[in-house]
């Protein structure tokens, strides 16, 4: 967590490259499958964590939203190598 502070103050105060995303298929979940749905996101969150992580970037604080996410990368091809590990990673039902 401290290492992640750090990146992150170092990495928000110069030249960045965002990777945005919406999250498809949420509102399918959560009405009528709140367990799968905590589960799925659960798992979304873990991937993401490990791929931002993984590709050098950092999920600004405070994002409260499910439907979607913010990155914030050094290198505008790490934030497309994350972007396409997202893409090939397993997320059923997501």
């Amino acid at each position: 967590a401290t290492r992640q502070r750090e990146r992150e103050r170092v990495l928000l105060t110069g030249t960045v490259t965002l990777l945005v995303a919406d999250i498809q298929g949420v509102t399918r979940l959560q009405p009528g499958q709140p367990e799968e749905a905590s589960r799925a996101f659960a798992l979304l969150d873990s991937t993401l964590c490990d791929l931002i992580t993984r590709y050098g970037g950092v999920r600004p604080t405070g994002q409260s939203d499910d439907h979607g996410f913010t990155a914030a990368f050094g290198r505008a091809g790490d934030a497309v190598a994350c972007a396409l590990q997202l893409q090939l990673s397993e997320m059923d039902p997501i």
